[in-house]
C-alpha cells in the first residue's frame, strides 16, 4: 500500500449509499465511478481488514472549501461531486484505510491505493479478447509512466465473449505502469462481476441489493 497525500474529499461507505441512492446511481458517469469505489471500498476492507474509506480528488482551487472532518450535508456533497471533482488526473478513486495519521505540516496521510478507471468495448468495431489484450499491453503503457503505484479498473462493455485466462497470461507485466488490474462487468442490472486480471486471478461478485460483496 501507498501512503497518499492527494487532497480529497473522504467518504464512509454508507454516505455513498445514501449519495447513490438519492441520485439514480446507474444513470451518471460520475455516479458510475461511486459505484465502482464503493465496490472497490468493500474489496479492499476485506483484503487488509480494516475499515476504509472512499477518496475523491478535488481541484486545487476548492481544497479550502473541503471540510478536514468530511461533515457535508447531502447538497454540499452533491456540489462537490458535481463541480469541484478533479477530471485531468490519472487517479479517479482512492481507497485508504479510515485511520490516518497526521504529518508534521498538519496534513492528513491515508494509507490506502488509488485506482484509475478506463471503459472497453462500447462504440468500437473490435471489443474481443485480442483487443483487450493490445489495449492493456498498447494502449495503456502510452499514457501512463512506469511504477505509477495505482490500480487499474476496466469496466467491460463489450457484447463479445472474452477469454480471461488467455488474457491474463499475455499481459506483459514487466513493462506495466498498474500494480494491479482488475476488469467489471454488469449481470441482470443488479450484480457487478469482479474479475482480478493481473497479477493475482480470481472472481467475486457485488450485489447491488445489499451493497457488498459475495466472495
Amino acid at each position: 500500500m501507498i501512503a497518499n497525500q492527494i487532497k480529497c474529499i473522504w467518504l464512509d461507505d454508507w454516505v455513498v449509499v445514501d449519495y447513490l441512492s438519492r441520485t439514480q446511481y446507474s444513470v451518471k458517469s460520475k455516479n458510475v465511478e461511486l459505484l465502482i469505489g464503493l465496490m472497490l471500498c468493500k474489496f479492499c476492507e476485506k483484503q487488509w481488514s480494516a475499515t476504509c474509506v472512499i477518496g475523491l480528488p478535488i481541484q486545487d482551487k476548492f481544497e479550502k472549501e473541503i471540510p478536514d472532518n468530511d461533515n457535508v450535508s447531502f447538497p454540499e456533497l452533491d456540489d462537490i461531486i458535481k463541480n469541484k471533482i478533479e477530471e485531468s488526473t490519472p487517479i479517479d478513486i482512492v481507497i485508504a484505510i479510515k485511520k490516518f495519521e497526521i504529518n508534521q505540516r498538519g496534513q492528513r496521510i491515508n494509507k490506502g491505493m488509488t485506482f484509475q478507471i478506463k471503459r472497453f468495448g462500447k462504440n468500437v468495431m473490435a471489443n474481443d479478447t485480442d483487443s483487450l489484450i493490445s489495449f492493456i499491453n498498447e494502449a495503456i503503457p502510452k499514457k501512463y509512466p512506469l511504477n505509477s503505484g495505482s490500480g487499474l479498473v476496466i469496466m467491460m462493455e463489450t457484447p463479445e465473449e472474452i477469454y480471461l485466462k488467455e488474457a491474463a497470461e499475455k499481459i506483459k507485466n514487466t513493462k506495466h505502469p498498474f500494480e494491479k488490474i482488475i476488469l467489471i462487468g454488469m449481470e441482470q442490472h443488479r450484480f457487478i462481476n469482479f474479475y482480478g486480471l493481473w497479477p493475482n486471478t480470481g472472481q467475486c461478485q457485488f450485489d447491488l441489493n445489499i451493497f457488498n460483496f459475495n466472495f
